[in-house]
């Protein structure tokens, strides 16, 4: 009896502690590091948090989403990236090739999933299989895409011969040199140039910082007879999509992007990765990385399905018909 009584009165004494031991475990924090401003509806985000939720984590409950923005600045991202480190979160999940790097300038042992332009072209990674240090996630490719977006361009308008590119300007001082970025343009266009040169298409490229350059590049590119446009995704640039398609429109540009919310804001088409299955693969990998996986061990991931998005309801004002046979290819048509 007196022994029932000591065990009894040990498990008295035992329980709040381990309560309290419970209570106190901690809550991981995921942050987000963007160029962009967080607008809803936003179904990457949307996407991202129910893959979340299917694999045990949910926001406030046993994981803690934060969000740090750079409002379209891409030049604020290292400010934000350095105080996500002074705060030691658990992880960052960085949406851009510019914020990846702001990332890793910050953070040598936090783990960073990235969502980014071309990995291995932009020197994030040097292995896709083995990504190495504290770095991993999710790549577009996109150069490799060039050639089959410029096909589909040439069906949906088949006149098309001269296309600009878009780009920014400079380089962000944080982010490199402008030889650097000089460099990066060249092997990009070398790139871009090689696809579309079998097709009879030539290009130009345009660079442009802010809304006031790109109001300001639309009446030269209609005097040189430009037959289309394409928006290279820096953030820089996304953050405008919505005055680009507008000012395409008004000077009876044609528009081809590699993101699908360009097409959502308004441009023509789009062939890119399948934006929700990049949304559910990070959420994949934050997954395996708060049960203990080491970022640089987990390989880097490239795209496995693309969309062809038509904005439709923009081909009617252009005065486009575009041909059924690459309707029908659509994944989505925008009436």
């Amino acid at each position: 009896m007196e022994r029932r009584a000591f065990l009894t009165g040990l498990a008295a004494l035992a329980t709040p502690h381990a309560a309290n031991a419970q209570q106190s475990k901690k809550v991981p924090r995921v942050a987000f590091l963007s160029a962009g401003a967080q607008t809803r509806p936003n179904p990457w985000l949307d996407a991202f948090q129910q893959r979340l939720r299917e694999l045990g984590h949910e926001d406030g409950r046993n994981i803690k989403l934060e969000y740090q923005l750079a409002q379209g600045n891409t030049g604020r991202l290292p400010e934000l990236a350095n105080e996500l480190a002074r705060q030691k979160v658990d992880m960052i999940v960085a949406t851009s090739t510019y914020a990846t790097y702001a990332a890793k300038q910050a953070t040598t042992t936090i783990p960073i999933v990235m969502t980014s332009f071309d990995a291995l072209a932009d020197g994030l990674v040097s292995n896709l299989a083995r990504p190495g240090a504290n770095v991993t996630g999710m790549t577009a490719m996109s150069t490799e895409l060039m050639g089959k977006r410029f096909q589909l361009l040439k069906e949906a308008v088949p006149g098309v011969t001269r296309v600009a590119f878009l780009i920014q300007r400079r380089l962000p001082g944080p982010f490199g040199t402008q030889d650097e970025l000089e460099r990066r343009n060249r092997a990009y266009m070398e790139s871009y140039g090689a696809a579309a040169h079998p097709l009879g298409i030539t290009l130009r490229q345009i660079r442009v910082m802010g809304a006031d350059e790109i109001r300001a590049v639309f009446p030269t590119l209609v005097h040189e007879r430009t037959h289309a446009l394409y928006v290279i995704e820096s953030p820089e640039l996304v953050i405008h999509r919505e005055l680009i398609a507008e000012l395409a429109i008004q000077h009876r540009l044609a528009t081809l992007f590699g993101n699908r919310r360009m097409v959502d804001a308004g441009g023509l088409m789009s062939y890119s990765p399948y934006l929700l299955d990049g949304a559910r693969g990070v959420a994949g990998y934050v997954d395996k990385i708060l049960k203990g996986a080491k970022p640089g061990d987990l390989p880097v991931e490239q795209p496995t399905r693309l969309e062809l998005v038509i904005n439709l309801k923009t081909a009617k004002v252009l005065g486009l018909t575009i041909p059924q046979s690459v309707l029908l290819r659509a994944d989505e048509i925008i009436q």
